[in-house]
């Protein structure tokens, strides 16, 4: 009797243990280390060091004006891909098309951000142009680059005290309105500060 209690007492125990499962990775911030162009794939150009995970929050901060060429895994809908840096950057999607939570341009004030998305195409949920904070300004262009907007759709352009914001869709680009229910909310959408694809 005590030998079978023993058993099923054991039993139960490797049961439990099996069924235990790790919690998810925790969201890291990665950011571009230097002002120079560079391969998203390369560990040593992101801090801290590595290649970021598909779940990992993209930075590219360091003033300047260079090339970030996308051919790795692109963030997935738990992330977000924010371009603030000072100066020019070019992100230039190589890889599937690119998909997060947030695409966002401008967050440093007294400079400008200009973002330049070309290549294969990006997907968001949220696209944020100089509206995160008071007094910043951010240019965000799709240059041959096609977006979808998912989820709610949301676009927001210089919805920010003291903000100056510009969308621009050029070189064929096209955004598309995939949210759901769809209609994007473009209440702080205004026409003078989005330029059409030309």
């Amino acid at each position: 009797m005590a030998t079978k209690r023993l058993n099923t007492t054991a039993a139960v125990m490797a049961l439990v243990a099996g069924t235990c499962v790790s919690a998810p990775a925790l969201a890291v911030v990665k950011s571009w280390a230097a002002p120079a162009s560079g391969n998203a794939s390369v560990g040593a150009n992101w801090l801290p060091a590595g290649v970021p995970l598909i779940t990992d929050d993209w930075r590219i901060a360091p003033a300047g004006t260079y090339t970030v060429t996308l051919n790795v895994a692109a963030p997935d809908a738990s992330a977000e891909f924010a371009v603030i840096a000072n100066g020019t950057i070019t992100i230039d999607n190589q890889g599937a098309t690119h998909v997060t939570a947030l695409l966002r341009a401008g967050d440093n004030a007294p400079g400008q951000a200009t973002a330049i998305f070309t290549g294969n195409a990006f997907q968001a949920a949220e696209v944020f142009v100089a509206s995160l904070t008071p007094d910043i300004n951010g240019i965000m262009t799709f240059d041959g680059a096609d977006v979808t907007l998912e989820d709610n759709g949301l676009i927001r352009v210089a919805d920010n005290t003291n903000c100056n914001g510009t969308l621009r869709l050029r070189n064929g680009a096209v955004m598309t309105d995939a949210s759901n229910p769809p209609g994007v909310d473009t209440d702080r959408l205004s026409s003078a500060r989005t330029v059409p694809s030309a």
